[in-house]
């Protein structure tokens, strides 16, 4: 039942692109039928003299109403035009269509544009000379817009990321909920608390900080992260014990998913270092800290329940610890002081104090 519903959400999130889009086309349309409406009328009155226009100002309107007219002809192009390139390139992700209509429906925009201006400037070398300047002074004024712009087509074209992957650009970490020409949007989490939990909150923010800085994706190629669970022993503990309880609690933990997930891993790192990494189970490392032995185990997870299953190992380990068969051979370590004293170095007179004799 999870697919068909996985389907549907994306057969309605696409649906709801293209209402907005057709919302757009209407306003337009009703602006430029407006636009036209009013030159008509205008015309009406300089006909039966009740205004007086100059012939400078009539060839103004007239300019404005063939652009109103190219709008309306390029608004019901798309209309037409965008429902059929939906369904021809029905085979692509959501993502992609809707990355596809929009650049679709943008360059249309310009193209048409460009005709408006050619319209208005008479002709194609004004037109190119009108462009230069405007593009001069459009550079200077929007250098933020236009260089989101430009990250946006970095994001689209390099796949940095997509809507669905989760990443974390500086301090900002999310799901991606939607990816628009200047800016991304993010569904945070963790905030301001550790882990990885959904916080409810909604961040934004320019493309282009993709030119600047580093983009940590966690679920590009495949949605699996190595994880790693530290466990401090003490000294005395049964070091050989504390390793199979550890790695006994990780595999109850993870079943066979770590297993599948090797699997699905190794193509994207054939012929990488971390293709050596790979495992189907958990590999459990040992090091000496300053008061305790730390026992590390690593293992594969899905990155969105990396925070639920290092708690269910967490438990599982504690859980094995605590069995009264392991309780007086194991022990987790934890911050103490303990004093030793011996007799060839305390005086007598500290002893007896120390005593109460």
């Amino acid at each position: 039942m999870k697919l068909p519903l996985i389907i549907d959400r994306e057969r309605e999130i696409l649906q709801s692109y293209m209402r907005k889009i057709q919302q757009q086309q209407i306003i337009i349309i009703g602006l430029s039928l407006i636009v036209i409406g009013a030159y008509y009328v205008l015309g009406v009155l300089v006909m039966y003299d009740v205004i007086e226009l100059s012939p400078d100002f009539l060839d103004i309107l007239k300019s404005i109403q063939v652009a109103a007219a190219v709008f309306i002809l390029a608004t019901l192009f798309l209309g037409i035009s965008t429902p059929i390139l939906d369904g021809f390139f029905f085979f692509l992700e959501r993502d992609s269509r809707s990355h596809l209509l929009t650049v679709w429906n943008y360059g249309v925009w310009v193209v048409t544009f460009v005709i408006v201006l050619a319209q208005f400037t008479g002709s194609l070398e004004s037109l190119g000379i009108s462009i230069g300047v405007f593009s001069a002074g459009l550079a200077i004024a929007m250098q933020q817009p236009l260089t989101s712009l430009v990250g946006w087509v970095i994001i689209l074209s390099k796949r940095v990321y997509k809507v669905g992957d989760r990443i974390l650009i500086k301090d900002i970490k999310g799901d991606v909920d939607q990816i628009t020409p200047f800016n991304t949007v993010l569904r945070e989490v963790g905030g301001d608390m550790k882990g990885f939990e959904p916080t409810g909150v909604k961040i934004t923010f320019p493309n282009n900080i993709v030119l600047t800085e580093a983009i940590h994706n966690y679920s590009s190629d495949f949605p699996y992260v190595w994880e790693y669970i530290p466990v401090s022993v003490t000294y005395e503990s049964d070091l050989a014990l504390a390793k199979d309880l550890i790695k006994a609690a990780t595999m109850d933990a993870l079943g066979n998913s770590m297993e599948k997930a090797s699997e699905k891993m190794r193509p994207y790192l054939y012929g990488t270092p971390q293709e050596q990494e790979l495992s189907d189970e958990p590999t459990v490392l040992v090091s000496m800290d300053q008061s305790c032995v730390v026992v590390k185990v690593k293992f594969i997870c899905r990155q969105n329940k990396r925070h639920k299953i290092k708690s269910d190992i967490t438990d599982k380990i504690l859980d094995a610890f605590n069995k009264p068969e392991n309780k007086n051979r194991v022990a987790i370590a934890y911050p103490h002081m303990q004093l030793v004293f011996h007799e060839d170095s305390v005086d007598g007179v500290f002893k007896k104090k120390l005593h109460g004799n």
